[in-house]
């Protein structure tokens, strides 16, 4: 009768090592892949809430689009060396009446205007190069953001984790979402995401303040990260 073999300590300490090295190169791959699903997830889920918000205003304000809806008549006005001469707080919109407009529609804890809203540093502006995460490298203030965040900067947390950040522009919101709210890692292109809400209902990315974002589609800006996903079925694969 033939006798099995038994494994002595050797082969199972080195069976164990390999096992240890395999965990080591594939475990952490797995939770940044599941991180990462997490994250388009919950954009997916942001982008869908804004345009939820803004189909829901604009029957609210019986009117035939955005433009003419509460979100933009009195709170957004064209630039003018003197804002107080046509209604508005600052040359660029009324951030007091969008801080009243919003949480009628987003289910608010809490809120933040201007250098309040700095409390959470991020890594921005990154893009999509090559089908990889270019990143900045360095954490700054929102007020910094010279695509005007610093001109009339307000924040929403909401009670699903997430913190929509808005600033009025003289014919869009420049829009930044933070899909987890104050946890890290707090990267554009990760779980921070900036973005135009158009007057004409469109919503998308661009690298500078103008305009002439709202004339344009996401496949004309692809390396800004929300076009990026919003083209590729909010799949991360960088």
């Amino acid at each position: 009768m033939n006798k099995r073999k038994a494994f002595t300590l050797t082969e199972i300490l080195i069976a164990v090592g390999v096992i240890g090295v395999v965990s080591a190169l594939t475990v952490p791959n797995l939770v940044n892949n599941q991180q990462r699903k997490a994250q388009a997830v919950a954009l997916s889920k942001a982008y869908a809430t804004i345009n939820h918000l803004t189909m829901q205003i604009t029957t609210d304000s019986n009117a035939v689009s955005l433009k003419e809806s509460k979100l933009f008549k009195g709170i957004l006005c064209a630039p003018t060396s003197a804002p107080e001469g046509n209604g508005c707080e600052d040359s660029y919109g009324n951030k007091s009446k969008l801080l009243n407009l919003v949480p009628q529609y987003l289910k608010v804890t809490k809120t933040c205007s201007g250098n309040d809203c700095d409390d959470i540093l991020y890594d921005f502006p990154n893009s999509i190069e090559n089908g990889k995460l270019k990143i900045q490298g360095a954490k700054k203030k929102l007020s910094t953001d010279s695509n005007l965040f610093s001109q009339g900067l307000v924040g929403f947390y909401t009670a699903d984790g997430m913190i929509y950040y808005m600033s009025p522009v003289s014919g869009a919101l420049y829009t930044a979402v933070d899909v987890n709210g104050e946890q890290g890692p707090n990267i554009e292109g990760r779980d921070f995401y900036r973005f135009y809400i158009c007057n004409n209902g469109t919503i998308i990315s661009y690298a500078t303040a103008s305009d002439f974002a709202c004339t344009l589609k996401p496949e004309d800006a692809p390396s800004m990260p929300f076009n990026y996903l919003l083209l590729n079925g909010w799949n991360m694969d960088y």
